[in-house]
């Protein structure tokens, strides 16, 4: 590993560390393979979350029968004088609820031989099975990022053919990775067992919602692959 890039090798290196890291934190990352080309070969994740657009546009994970409430105003009812409205368990008027969005991540990290990182590849879905848009996407980036890369919004977040698939998904482009993890790597302590697509996911991840938990950072540190 050189300047922050890996060989085709190394990717897979740590790959298999990472679903190691994967098994011991009961997460649900699968590694999945081409069709043509079992030589081929990708790590894949689907999340489900409800959508909260509004706030800091951002999702977060799915907890069921959760409920969102909004303030309307039925002018007809008001001037009529009556309330055909009725009151849920919990105490609220049936107007007053909304059923939540859900949409569906599914991220894909891909080797790329043009570049020698992993690039992140990544869907979402609404619950009628269609995608958002590219500036839909956009929206939902939060807030701490969405100001930064202001500027770069549509060369660091694109919508390429995936190499493997051959179907379009957004990317997130893998033109700054080797120079953003020459810094991250080159900040490890001498000697430091470290997972480049642990930290890589960590630096990149949340930028599309993909929050990889502190452990897998942790157990690289603790103890070598």
């Amino acid at each position: 590993m050189a300047a922050g890039l890996i060989s085709e090798d190394e990717f897979l290196y740590f790959t298999q560390h990472f679903l190691s890291l994967n098994a011991k934190n009961r997460d649900t990352w699968e590694l999945r393979e081409s069709i043509g080309d079992k030589k081929k070969v990708y790590l894949y994740k689907r999340v489900s979350v409800v959508d909260k657009p509004g706030t800091d546009q951002s999702c977060r994970p799915f907890i069921p029968d959760e409920i969102t409430t909004v303030e309307e105003e039925d002018s007809g009812r008001l001037e009529s004088g009556t309330d055909s409205s009725t009151l849920s368990p919990s105490g609220e008027t049936t107007s007053d609820i909304t059923v939540p969005v859900h949409l569906a991540y599914e991220y894909h990290v891909v080797y790329s031989q043009s570049y020698n990182v992993p690039v992140l590849y990544f869907n979402v879905y609404k619950a009628d099975g269609s995608l958002l848009s590219l500036e839909e996407v956009w929206d939902r980036v939060p807030d701490v990022y969405r100001d930064r890369l202001q500027h770069d919004r549509w060369t660091f977040l694109t919508q390429q053919e995936h190499p493997i698939l051959g179907r379009p998904y957004f990317q997130l482009h893998p033109c700054h990775t080797a120079d953003l993890m020459e810094q991250v790597t080159g900040l490890s302590s001498p000697g430091q067992n470290s997972n480049y697509i642990v930290a890589w996911l960590s630096a990149v991840g949340p930028v599309v919602g993909l929050d990889l938990p502190l452990t897998y950072a942790q157990m690289t540190v603790e103890k070598p692959p």
